[in-house]
């Protein structure tokens, strides 16, 4: 049987979430498989669309009969940052909004974006009801900067879901190594995930620098705006 692959690559911009496609090409990233891994081919178009291969998850499936042609279909996931898109070169890659993929893409392609992104957001809604679920807030960790506040990670979050957390920092503790709740008698400490660790700024002017960058989100963000957090060099081993 012939082994097609697709590749969804999402960025997210001003809480919107976008999917990278090839200039050239009305399509997704794909390529059919002729020998060798999977896993080596899809980060292999990865680079090609971006020039970055990092953080590549194969998703799923689609068998001949689902895409109505004789081959199995291998979709893979990539989650980039807004920051390490910048350097890559603008005629390569066509940024669409998510929402206004379908004006792009064929409806088969559009479905596929479709189904990824609400796997992801049903991922992160299984965050709220399980303490060892972290696969959801990996997935908000692949949208956002090295070091980022809880603004930001509330717009990664509304761009996956399309809607507002209750709380960005108490999403943002839910990704440490554990946290307090309560308070006097009832105050207990609980087990987070681990997967960023709160971030005492040894460059002194990196606030400074996250403010003006994202002063619009300040203003009526008060001083919890400027409460930095940090991925984990480890994150990654959790996927």
């Amino acid at each position: 049987m012939d082994v097609q692959i697709k590749l969804i690559a999402l960025t997210m911009s001003h809480a919107q979430l976008h999917v990278l496609l090839p200039k050239d090409s009305g399509g997704l990233p794909s390529s059919q498989v002729t020998s060798g891994d999977p896993d080596k081919v899809a980060c292999t178009i990865a680079t090609e669309l971006s020039g970055l291969s990092e953080g590549v998850q194969r998703h799923g499936f689609l068998s001949p009969a689902e895409t109505n042609t004789d081959s199995l279909t291998l979709i893979y996931t990539q989650l980039l940052t807004e920051e390490r898109l910048q350097g890559e070169p603008a005629e390569r890659i066509n940024r669409v909004s998510v929402t206004e993929a379908g004006e792009t893409l064929s409806p088969a392609h559009n479905r596929i974006v479709i189904d990824v992104v609400k796997d992801l957001k049903n991922d992160l809604d299984q965050v709220m009801q399980s303490r060892l679920n972290k696969r959801g807030l990996i997935h908000l960790l692949g949208l956002l900067p090295d070091i980022f506040d809880h603004k930001e990670l509330a717009a990664a979050y509304y761009a996956l879901t399309g809607e507002k957390p209750s709380s960005p920092l108490m999403l943002a503790r839910m990704m440490l190594d554990r946290y307090t709740m309560g308070s006097g008698d009832r105050q207990r400490e609980v087990k987070g995930r681990g997967l960023i660790e709160e971030y005492e700024s040894e460059a002194p002017d990196l606030l400074g620098e996250k403010w003006e960058k994202n002063k619009d989100l300040y203003r009526t963000g008060g001083p919890k705006a400027k409460r930095l957090y940090k991925k984990r060099n480890t994150f990654s081993n959790y996927i």
